[in-house]
């Protein structure tokens, strides 16, 4: 007798459970359609023409460290589109990504356009690693400024690549 109980109140449970997920599931929000992805160079483009679009002092004014050792601001673009791309050298995502960014600046879709690349990484590591791989964009530096940088621009979530 207690085991037809306790298989009932599983069965019970079990429906109610099933109820629920189908009430939830009929609520929800419909899937984004991503049957056709758009091509980086594409996306890059039109945040470019985006950025190119807004009032250029409405950019952070932030500092950070050129390769060099010198400070440069990213106001130092002002007048021009500019692409922010914000990677380490331990990110294996974001370093796919900088063949892409030297394609894109050498042919720029955009006429002005400059790729500015802040590494959020130390001095010396970043300095071998942009002449390693031939950058061909300026390349700012910073740990816990880059990441500061990247929240003045409005990223909420810091994960990379940006």
């Amino acid at each position: 007798m207690q085991k037809l109980i306790v298989y009932t109140a599983v069965i019970a449970f079990a429906g109610v459970g099933g109820l629920m997920a189908g009430f939830l599931m009929s609520n929800a929000e419909p899937a984004p359609d991503i049957a056709t992805p758009v091509p980086l160079a594409d996306q890059a483009a039109e945040a470019a023409a985006g950025a190119a679009e807004r009032d250029p002092s409405t950019r952070p004014r932030v500092t950070l460290t050129q390769l060099d050792g010198s400070r440069a601001a990213i106001d130092d673009w002002t007048g021009q589109p500019l692409l922010v791309n914000f990677w380490a050298t331990w990110c294996a995502p974001c370093l796919r990504e900088i063949p892409l960014l030297k394609s894109i600046q050498d042919d720029a879709p955009i006429e002005g356009l400059q790729i500015l690349g802040v590494a959020h990484d130390e001095l010396d590591p970043v300095r071998d690693f942009v002449d390693e791989m031939g950058f061909n964009y300026p390349v700012l530096v910073g740990e816990f400024e880059a990441m500061a940088a990247a929240e003045a621009f409005g990223v909420e979530l810091i994960a990379l690549p940006l």
